[in-house]
């Protein structure tokens, strides 16, 4: 019988400002995503999405819509892990957005330049560019 995977259900916030959206990493890593975080039980996932910006940076964000759900699987330290984001498109009462967290990153990048980053998972360049030109969006995606 095959082993059923732990599923962590994980919401994203998608900030669009200027031609540059905001990324979040970790202090010594070179790899950056949409920040976001896992959703806790019993908790909503644009609650979660709330709670995580305003325990990583302090900022009360504004969840405007869902714009996607991307499954991805990945290995991580050993651990095979299997998520489900959704992905929402917020806004930021302002641009200026730290870290409250000490291994926290965050950073605004030109969506111009998206095609070099170090953005995970790969497809999100792809996604970020056709939210940035208004294009529509597949509902669900997936890397398995």
């Amino acid at each position: 019988m095959p082993h059923t995977p732990h599923i962590q259900v994980v919401a994203r916030g998608i900030a669009i400002s200027n031609g540059n959206v905001l990324l979040s990493s970790r202090v010594n890593s070179d790899r950056w995503s949409i920040p976001g975080g896992r959703v806790e039980k019993d908790e909503s996932i644009s609650d979660a999405l709330k709670r995580e910006f305003l325990e990583e940076c302090g900022v009360t964000i504004t969840v405007e819509r869902p714009l996607l759900t991307l499954e991805n699987v990945f290995e991580k330290r050993g651990e095979h892990i299997q998520e489900v984001n959704v992905y929402f498109a917020i806004s930021l009462p302002s641009l200026e957005v730290s870290a409250k967290e000490h291994d926290a990153v965050f950073k605004w990048v030109p969506i111009s330049s998206l095609s070099s980053f170090p953005l995970l998972p790969n497809k999100m360049r792809g996604i970020i560019k056709k939210i940035s030109e208004g294009e529509s969006l597949e509902p669900f995606l997936s890397t398995i």
